[in-house]
């Protein structure tokens, strides 16, 4: 995957987890839901994986790792207009 594919995919994560820590501070816990459900399809999207051939615990750690990464990369997205 290309580095400015990445880094697309990069600043929708950071976007969708704003946007679910939002929900949580504003006790919207549907809209947290359908932040998860979108941060999950996005990871899957991002690492073209089919997660029907993934355990629980991989798929997980695939989220953490994005996570991880996602924390580790901040420089992307500062000052970013949204």
């Amino acid at each position: 995957m290309s580095s400015a594919n990445s880094e697309r995919f990069l600043r929708l994560y950071k976007l969708i987890n704003a946007t679910k820590s939002e929900a949580s501070l504003q006790r919207l816990p549907d809209i947290e839901n359908l932040a998860n459900i979108a941060l999950l399809q996005l990871v899957v999207d991002w690492e073209g994986i089919d997660p029907l051939k993934l355990s629980e615990m991989e798929l997980a750690s695939i989220l953490r790792r994005k996570e991880t990464f996602a924390q580790a990369h901040d420089d992307f997205t500062k000052g970013a207009q949204y």
